[in-house]
């Protein structure tokens, strides 16, 4: 009978670390697509920062030169100019939530856990126990990375659409400097 139920022990004690490791890598998946977002973030951020201030610059300057033209090419051309530039301030907005600084989980590291592993000395408990602090970390993790996903992604469209107002409005001013220059 002891046999049997050492192996039973093991098999059990065998199938709570099993579930322990798949969620601690769950865990550090999750982090690390934490922080792989907020990497892309930054790059985004990064890529406004330096564009929109040129943008202004150079549109500013060009739109100076413009001679007198037709009202429906201007019009045209102001409307992609403010709509690519409303864009590009748009994902700047949503470029900066997603960076917004968020509670991340964190494992516990307080005298609670270190009472916990005392007083219980079934390995399967104890297992159990961290195997639930993972979970919790991962709903956390996943909830964060969701909205800065989310956030990521409305950032990306208005960049893209922005970026092909600015085209429009490229190909507008050299229509313009082909027809009256």
């Amino acid at each position: 009978m002891t046999i049997n139920h050492d192996v039973d022990v093991s098999k059990a004690r065998e199938k709570y670390k099993v579930l322990y490791e798949y969620f601690k890598l769950q865990f550090e998946d999750a982090k690390g697509q934490y922080f792989k977002l907020e990497d892309k973030s930054s790059k985004y951020l990064t890529f406004l920062n330096i564009f929109i201030p040129l943008y202004i610059f150079g549109f500013t300057f060009v739109l100076s030169k413009i001679p007198e033209i037709n009202q429906l090419l201007l019009l045209s051309l102001s409307l992609s100019i403010i709509c690519s530039f409303l864009c590009f301030c748009s994902s700047w907005s949503f470029i900066f939530r997603s960076l917004k600084m968020m509670t991340i989980p964190k494992m516990p590291a307080d005298r609670e856990v270190v009472e916990f592993f005392h007083t219980h000395e079934n390995l399967e408990s104890i297992y159990c126990f961290q195997v639930n602090l993972y979970r919790e970390g991962i709903l956390l993790y996943n909830d964060v990375n969701d909205n800065k996903i989310r956030l990521i992604n409305i950032a990306y469209k208005e960049i893209a659409f922005g970026s092909w107002s600015f085209m429009l409005s490229i190909c507008l001013l050299l229509a313009i400097n082909w027809i009256y220059l």
